[in-house]
């Protein structure tokens, strides 16, 4: 339930929706948890519509997730920009819709307003992972994007751990033991 309210439901995660890539008014979306979100959403779509709104999925739940634990994690954390977090949103978006569906072709894009530039990466599973920790508990979270099948993955756990170091860490060793037996 908290997952639902933090990345559909409250002002903060409405407002990123509706200036998503693939805008959505998420107050007149009935649905009780993250789960039936996504399924009452992607159940109408075509497979491109859908691969679309997945992408938006896991691009704006990266990135309120990123959000809460720099606020959480950093006293230093300036207050919460909407215009900020809309154009973080959009260029992830951007940058993982540029790889081609195959795989198979190498684009870049600027690393900064200098001229250095990265690969994106091309493989065909993109995987995301984050850890979190409270009260001598850490949990890991995996999304995966198999980009040939068009099928996605996750996978969440949870264990006793003292840091968010620790979280960090399980949540790739996580991913690295899905990914084995994948």
């Amino acid at each position: 339930m908290e997952s639902h309210h933090l990345f559909v439901k409250c002002s903060f995660a409405a407002g990123v929706w509706f200036g998503s890539p693939v805008p959505l008014c998420t107050n007149v979306v009935h649905s009780d948890s993250l789960k039936t979100f996504v399924i009452e959403m992607g159940s109408n779509l075509d497979r491109a519509q859908r691969t679309r709104f997945l992408l938006c999925l896991a691009v704006i739940i990266d990135t309120i997730w990123s959000k809460r634990n720099a606020l959480w994690h950093n006293l230093d954390e300036k207050a919460v920009n909407v215009r900020e977090i809309l154009d973080s949103v959009h260029r992830k978006f951007w940058e993982f819709s540029q790889i081609c569906e195959n795989g198979d072709t190498v684009l870049t894009v600027p690393a900064s307003p200098s001229s250095e530039v990265q690969n994106l990466p091309t493989a065909n599973r993109l995987i995301f992972v984050d850890g979190s920790f409270k009260e001598g508990k850490i949990g890991a979270g995996m999304l995966a994007w198999d980009r040939v099948t068009m099928d996605w993955f996750f996978e969440a756990k949870a264990t006793d751990g003292m840091s968010e170091i620790a979280a960090e860490v399980y949540a790739w060793l996580s991913a690295f033991q899905w990914a084995k037996k994948e």
